[in-house]
């Protein structure tokens, strides 16, 4: 019994300190979300920190346990939504309309997904993602 306690507690522990990442957006229902990262070592290894089935109303609620500050990426059929997570964030995201790749894009060996940085709701004006925005939008 104490060893299921001791167990428990470590995982709610972990969940405790992982950034949230939630939203709703109609046009994924019944679509799989995954949040990955990629590192660069001496290839690229992607790693995936979380994923999550967007339910009938639009819901979807991503975690990701992170240490330090990261760039992590959502694979939106046309569209790569990036992300910026900090250490014990939370972010309320808008995701672009779901658009499917055609089967002429699929079979083009260089086509590769327009690269988005996500919108967000309610967003501190010292985010990290707004500043990036805010710089892209003045560039």
């Amino acid at each position: 019994m104490r060893k299921l306690l001791v167990i428990t507690y470590l995982f709610a522990s972990l969940s405790l300190f992982a950034s949230q990442i939630t939203g709703v957006a109609p046009s994924y229902a019944g679509k799989t979300l995954v949040l990955s990262t990629e590192h660069d070592g001496w290839g690229v290894t992607k790693e995936i920190l979380d994923t999550c089935v967007v339910e009938k109303d639009g819901s979807f609620s991503l975690q990701a346990n992170v240490e330090k500050t990261i760039q992590a990426q959502l694979n939106l059929g046309r569209y790569k939504g990036v992300i910026y997570i900090e250490k014990d964030k939370d972010y309320s995201i808008n995701l672009p309309l779901r658009k499917e790749v055609s089967r002429k894009e699929k079979l083009n060996p260089y086509f590769k997904p327009q690269t988005l940085l996500l919108s967000f709701n309610n967003l501190p004006a010292d985010d990290l993602n707004r500043k990036i925005a805010d710089f892209e939008d003045s560039f």
